[in-house]
């Protein structure tokens, strides 16, 4: 049975870019992707954009009056997955038709919907009050960040999740929205793009430090209270131990956040050296979901590939890209533990 996703969130959190990085995600494994958005939503015309400029061509612009029964067959037959952008602007009918196709098909198509929960004079949308009525899973998408305060975030997510797109976007809303200044930082260890914070949807920033194994963050305290407002912390995994608690001291010292964005676990289930410190550390730890296993299921393990085969065992970090003959892909625990029983046989 398909399911219905509500992921909601407040003007500037980054839910069309959200959106296209899930639909990214699933066009990478072959999936056949559908965009919708409502006709009410003129701007940009027939195209879902963000404000840091990613955008995408829709596949359907609905008014108020469109029934979606007339795509039923359609979709079925043509369609693995479907997301809609400003869906707050959908009818309460609307909303219910697109129940309705997710629990009457024997296909799993998700239909994910992104949207507000409230107009400025904070009353509920109508399309957002079913949608929450009906949704399976309801998701927040929260892409805000606490100022002056003790907080040391950990965002985290599977390989391909968006976490370098995130930060990316993050850090623009901040500077360009709340006027803040900001500082990004990654470990020397991640050699993919050099001196810049790259992601597979085509945003890239350069970083403000290239930070080593054998780099003190303490050293830098002064200078990022005296310049900065919030540090933000790509591929955070690759931290020392160390680093994690000078961070998480630099919050407590100076109650500025700190926001690290990483994965939560090597290719063999266990723990990064950073992100198992920050898991211990961090005041706000936040999942990323928006990647799938190739059954349509949320991933939430990273398995690695040699030479198109599954790997068991191996050097305990080869970065992404750094080897044409090693790639990763996000699986399900049920996918991997059957990939792992293979092992024993």
């Amino acid at each position: 049975m398909s399911k219905l996703y509500f992921r909601y969130g407040t003007e500037n959190c980054g839910k069309s870019a959200a959106l296209m990085f899930s639909a990214y995600n699933y066009k990478v494994i072959g999936k056949r992707v559908f965009l919708i958005k409502p006709f009410d939503n003129s701007k940009y015309g027939d195209k879902i954009s963000s404000k840091i400029g990613l955008e995408s061509k829709v596949s359907l612009l609905v008014s108020d009056n469109y029934n979606f029964s007339n795509c039923f067959r359609y979709w079925e037959e043509n369609i693995d997955c479907i997301f809609i952008d400003d869906a707050h602007l959908l009818t309460p009918n609307q909303v219910e038709d697109l129940w309705y196709f997710s629990k009457n098909i024997d296909v799993n198509i998700p239909i994910f919907c992104y949207g507000l929960r409230t107009d400025s004079n904070n009353c509920p949308f109508p399309g957002s009050v079913r949608l929450f009525e009906l949704a399976d899973v309801r998701e927040e998408v929260n892409s805000s960040i606490l100022y002056d305060t003790t907080n040391l975030y950990f965002r985290y997510g599977t390989m391909n999740c968006g976490k370098s797109a995130f930060l990316i976007f993050t850090a623009f809303h901040c500077e360009n929205d709340d006027n803040k200044n900001v500082y990004v930082i990654k470990p020397g260890i991640d050699s993919k793009g050099g001196e810049k914070i790259v992601s597979r949807v085509g945003l890239e920033r350069k970083v403000d430090l290239v930070l080593p194994d054998t780099g003190c963050v303490a050293d830098y305290y002064d200078y990022w209270n005296n310049n900065y407002d919030c540090l933000f912390v790509d591929e955070a995994q690759f931290l020392t131990p160390q680093q994690v608690q000078d961070f998480y001291s630099f919050t407590e010292m100076y109650h500025k956040p700190v926001v690290c964005y990483g994965l939560a676990t090597k290719f063999d289930s266990r723990f990064f050296r950073g992100s198992g410190e920050l898991f211990n550390r961090a005041t706000i730890i936040e999942k990323i979901s928006s990647t799938i296993c190739s059954c349509g299921e949320e991933a939430n393990v990273n398995a690695r590939y040699v030479n198109g085969s599954f790997a068991y065992e191996g050097e305990s970090v080869v970065i992404d890209g750094a080897n044409e003959d090693t790639v990763y892909k996000p699986m399900c625990g049920k996918c991997y533990s059957k990939k792992m029983k293979g092992r024993f046989q």
